[in-house]
């Protein structure tokens, strides 16, 4: 069974799944930002989305934590936080006062987003990294052939 699961549902909501844990997020915003003159359409902005976020986990160093957005609502976002102990994540779920048209998929990770709060109660749950980062690659493999299926216009502009 896989730890990390990511997809879009027939809304084009974001579906995460991690864990013993299952969220939906909006990508209504996603791949908005005015840090990036780049704009895609939602299936390609989420193909950048958990590209980078398996950037980032690649390159987490021991003892650092990170910070991935999941959720791009208007008024919050969602994140999981992550912290590496050797070859052990520690993931953290909870909500930002960021906007979601205020993420660039370029730049974020590394610094706690403004205003982050874990979720209540607070649910640590810890994985073996390696599966995660096998995990998140199985997704990103399964998204990029739906997006290919759908035969839509995956171009950034």
């Amino acid at each position: 069974m896989r730890k990390l699961t990511v997809g879009l549902n027939g809304g084009k909501q974001i579906i995460l799944r991690i864990g013993d844990e299952s969220r939906c997020g909006e990508s209504a915003w996603i791949g908005m930002s005015t840090d990036s003159d780049i704009q895609c359409s939602v299936a390609t902005a989420i193909l950048r989305l958990f590209s980078g976020w398996l950037s980032c986990l690649q390159q987490l160093a021991d003892g650092s934590e990170l910070w991935l957005p999941f959720d791009f609502a208007d008024e919050r976002t969602g994140w999981l936080c992550i912290r590496r102990d050797g070859r052990t994540a520690a993931v953290v779920a909870g909500t930002a006062d960021v906007e979601g048209w205020e993420i660039s998929l370029d730049d974020y990770g590394r610094r706690m987003p403004r205003g982050f709060r874990p979720d209540e109660p607070l649910h640590i749950q810890e994985f073996y990294l390696p599966r995660l980062l096998s995990d998140l690659r199985f997704s990103l493999q399964q998204l990029e052939q739906a997006d290919q299926d759908s035969g839509a216009d995956g171009f950034c502009r």
